[in-house]
């Protein structure tokens, strides 16, 4: 199933058609979990229709895929505390009621947490098949290749006389122009080293 076009979907969502947005990001949602843009415009629609309960689950799958995202974070914490209040309006109305619906209320979040769960284990990471894989010898660091003349000079003062030298010796590979220079230093660096 082809992504949605967000953009025109967050404009829909502008234009008060939150109905619309909900039913287009259903789909695409439930075939593709993990994508976090998807879940913030369907949580903002769901919201946006008065279906705070459900833009909450959106909102907390979305933090869990993406928890260092301080627009997440900040969006999940204002539906939970419009959450939390609608809930709390909801049970001071109802306790004039039954007690077995008021403990009913106090059941609901141990049943969305349960439901976000299930949910989230059914998540899985779906890899880019675009992004191709990094042969694993460039991602180990090349660090015996990387000198400089201050590297030189430390190895000189602390008297790694040898090591002074092999740097200066490299340099002299590394910058042709200044060949001979290097070769210089290092062989007057080994003639201290003996």
């Amino acid at each position: 199933m082809p992504r949605p076009d967000l953009r025109e979907l967050s404009d829909q969502l502008a234009q008060g058609r939150a109905t619309e947005v909900v039913d287009a990001l259903t789909g695409p949602v439930a075939d593709e979990p993990a994508h976090v843009a998807c879940l913030v415009v369907l949580a903002r629609a769901l919201e946006a229709a008065d279906r705070l309960p459900e833009a909450l689950t959106r909102w907390r799958a979305a933090h869990a895929l993406c928890p260092d995202s301080p627009v997440v974070r900040d969006e999940l914490r204002r539906v939970a505390a419009l959450a939390a209040c609608e809930a709390a309006a909801d049970t001071r109305s109802n306790r004039a009621g039954e007690a077995a619906e008021q403990s009913l209320h106090e059941d609901e979040p141990y049943h969305e947490l349960d439901d976000l769960i299930k949910e989230l284990e059914t998540a899985r990471i779906v890899p880019d098949p675009q992004v191709e894989p990094v042969a694993p010898g460039r991602l180990e660091p090349d660090v015996e290749d990387v000198v400089s003349e201050t590297l030189a000079r430390i190895y000189a003062n602390q008297k790694f006389y040898e090591e002074a030298a092999r740097v200066y010796e490299k340099l002299a590979v590394q910058h042709a122009d200044r060949e001979d220079e290097f070769k210089q230093k290092a062989s007057e660096i080994r003639q201290k080293a003996s």
